[in-house]
């Protein structure tokens, strides 16, 4: 299954708007009679940006290994720093440092840089930057500065669109958070009151950069796209894809 969703990122290198799975459908297809979402020509199951990356790549540096590879090998580097720098944040540098070198030698990680695990460029796309919108939140909540709120919505903007509702982990930390301060059961000198209108920029920033292909993909692939949102939706309470609770 792997195989056939890296022919996506090669396939966007022809049209960069249009995420297909199978570039030449040779029978018409209908969403009637999809038993999954990799029937489908259009391919919506998860946002763009990890395809993006790798066309992207591809068109770099030709359509192979290393290019497929190499986004995932950069972000997965990238995110160890961005452990570092929490661990440090949150603690000191001898706190980051170690936690950076759990980070690094994680054989979970490190399955997913070589290409082992299912949608392994997604998850590493989606961990890079669900990390660097808790970093810059961590920056808002300590120094109390809105352009880091703003900044770590950018971020959470494009986690969405690595993973969809994923991408919004750092949006749940800034509402409990709040939640938290509001109750007094967070204070600390060292640590900035968050304010809803605080919130608010940091949710809405996201929406501003999450918006504009959330509503391209529904306007110009509305059947698939309501398709694709019922089934994130249905891993809640229903047997998909291999995946229960049983």
């Amino acid at each position: 299954m792997n195989c056939a969703m890296q022919s996506s990122p090669r396939n966007l290198t022809k049209h960069l708007w249009k995420p297909t799975l199978y570039e030449q459908p040779y029978q018409p297809y209908h969403i009637s009679g999809w038993d999954s979402w990799y029937e489908s020509h259009v391919w919506l199951h998860k946002p763009p940006y990890a395809l993006w990356q790798i066309a992207i790549s591809y068109l770099i540096f030709g359509i192979n290994t290393f290019a497929l590879r190499l986004p995932s090998l950069v972000l997965s580097v990238l995110s160890v720093w961005l452990t570092y720098l929490i661990g440090k944040e949150l603690y000191n540098k001898h706190v980051g440092l170690l936690a950076a070198f759990l980070h690094g030698i994680n054989p979970f990680v490190l399955q997913l840089i070589h290409g082992y695990m299912f949608s392994d460029y997604v998850d590493t796309a989606l961990l890079f930057w669900v990390e660097l919108a808790c970093y810059l939140l961590l920056k808002a909540i300590n120094q109390g500065e809105t352009h880091y709120y703003i900044l770590s919505g950018v971020a959470q903007g494009m986690a969405y669109l690595s993973k969809s509702f994923l991408g919004l982990t750092a949006f749940g930390l800034v509402i409990s958070i709040y939640i938290l301060q509001r109750l007094r059961f967070f204070r600390s000198s060292k640590v900035q009151d968050v304010k809803f209108s605080h919130i608010a920029c940091q949710f809405g920033v996201s929406l501003l950069v999450a918006i504009p292909w959330t509503a391209y993909s529904f306007f110009r692939y509305k059947e698939e796209f309501l398709y694709e949102i019922l089934m994130v939706f249905a891993h809640l309470n229903t047997h998909v894809e291999g995946w229960s609770s049983g």
